[in-house]
């Protein structure tokens, strides 16, 4: 429990962090996209909450009691830490990750949608921190309804891309570094598949598009 609690603290000043990030008037107006995108694959290590399953999106179920947070305010977020690996499949990076609940599932605009605030720590180099909107339409069509064109059946998974622009058309990006990455920022953006080693979480890749301020 105190790892949990740790975690969730540590977690929640991140989602401080961006919001203050996001509407800090001194910010950079914007930024020029490098040409250059660097993938990552990801699967969590540490997970607590809900893991926005299609069923649990559409609030049929709240998820597997084990990884519970235990408190009404907080049961449709999640808590991980996650690793990050390289082309080659080496370990390149760690990260923390708050989800939530964006809004009420709108079916009938294909609109189900997660708030995604993350923490990428390079050992020894620097951070950078990331928010990002999901929408998970295409993983509750594939449940309900079968595959669409948005999955990837050739390489014997189904992958979803899930970046969008949220409702709101509040900014998202890359919003903030530290270390060899304080003056980085961009866009990135995220594709989620079934963890085949924990059938009911997701595991993903991330590809940064980087620029400087």
């Amino acid at each position: 429990m105190k790892r949990l609690i740790v975690i969730v603290g540590f977690l929640c000043g991140i989602g401080a962090g961006v919001f203050m990030v996001l509407n800090n008037p001194l910010g950079s107006p914007g930024f020029s996209v490098a040409s250059e995108s660097d993938t990552y694959q990801w699967r969590p290590l540490e997970f607590f909450g809900i893991a926005f399953t299609p069923t649990e999106l559409l609030g049929v179920s709240t998820g597997s009691i084990d990884r519970s947070l235990g408190a009404k305010e907080v049961i449709l977020t999640s808590a991980s830490v996650i690793l990050l690996q390289d082309e080659a499949g080496q370990p390149a990076a760690l990260a923390t990750r708050l989800t939530a609940m964006n809004k009420s599932p709108d079916i009938f605009t294909e609109n189900v949608g997660v708030d995604t605030y993350t923490n990428i720590f390079w050992a020894n180099a620097g951070s950078i921190l990331m928010h990002g909107y999901e929408n998970r339409w295409p993983l509750v069509r594939s449940h309900f309804v079968g595959p669409s064109n948005d999955a990837d059946e050739d390489i014997g998974r189904l992958e979803f891309p899930v970046s969008a622009e949220g409702p709101d058309k509040e900014p998202t990006g890359i919003v903030g570094g530290s270390g060899l990455f304080s003056a980085i920022g961009g866009r990135y953006s995220e594709t989620i598949w079934r963890d085949p080693e924990q059938p009911d979480l997701y595991a993903g890749s991330v590809s940064l598009d980087v620029a400087v301020k």
